[in-house]
């Protein structure tokens, strides 16, 4: 491996420092789809307000005890349930798309 010179270094550094303040992480997909215009992507249309929907559905379908009272099916409609795919299948129709040859 070649060494870097001083002006290689302080580039390479300045790249893995941005790629660190500008990683997107967790679980919610409307921070992950804001953290792919740091690499030149960005969600077409409705979908970056479509993923702040589907957000909402994270706490409740993994924690049954986030709602004030009662069990989850009384508050988790037919129609909740089949919007919320029908987004979850755009953005991954999206993402599948980036891969496509």
């Amino acid at each position: 491996m070649v060494p870097l010179d001083r002006e290689e270094f302080s580039q390479a550094r300045h790249t893995l420092d941005s790629a660190r303040r500008d990683t997107a992480y967790g679980h919610a997909l409307s921070r992950l789809l804001e953290g792919l215009k740091g690499v030149g992507l960005e969600a077409p249309g409705d979908l970056p307000e479509a993923a702040k929907e589907l957000d909402l559905h994270y706490i409740p379908a993994r924690y049954p005890d986030a709602y004030p009272e009662g069990s989850p099916h009384l508050y988790y409609t037919a129609k909740r349930a089949s919007e919320a795919l029908e987004v979850a299948e755009a953005i991954l129709a999206w993402v599948e798309g980036l891969y496509a040859p």
